[in-house]
C-alpha cells in the first residue's frame, strides 16, 4: 500500500473514532442529565448536535440524533457546520 493510501485510511479512521467519540460523550451527558429525573419531553433541555460537512460526521449526528430521541426522550436539532464559511 502507498503511503498516500495510508494517510487517506489513517484520515478515515480518525473520523470514524472521532465521531463515535462524539456521539458517546453526548450520550452520556444526556444519560448523566436525566438520571433519577422522571421528567417528561417537555421539561427536558433541546439537544443540539454539530454536523459537519462529512458523510461519518452525517451519520455519526444521525445515529446520535435517533438515539437522544427515540430512547432517551428529548428534543434534537442539528445544525450544519460550514467549515469553510
Amino acid at each position: 500500500m502507498t503511503s498516500r493510501g495510508l494517510r487517506a485510511e489513517a484520515r478515515r479512521w480518525l473520523a470514524g473514532a472521532l465521531g463515535a467519540a462524539v456521539a458517546i460523550v453526548a450520550l452520556s451527558a444526556a444519560a448523566l442529565s436525566c438520571a433519577g429525573s422522571g421528567s417528561s419531553q417537555a421539561g427536558k433541555p433541546v439537544v443540539r448536535l454539530a454536523e459537519n460537512p462529512w458523510s461519518g460526521s452525517r451519520v455519526d449526528a444521525a445515529v446520535a440524533a435517533v438515539l437522544l430521541h427515540e430512547e432517551l426522550g428529548y428534543p434534537v436539532e442539528i445544525a450544519a457546520v460550514d467549515e469553510y464559511a
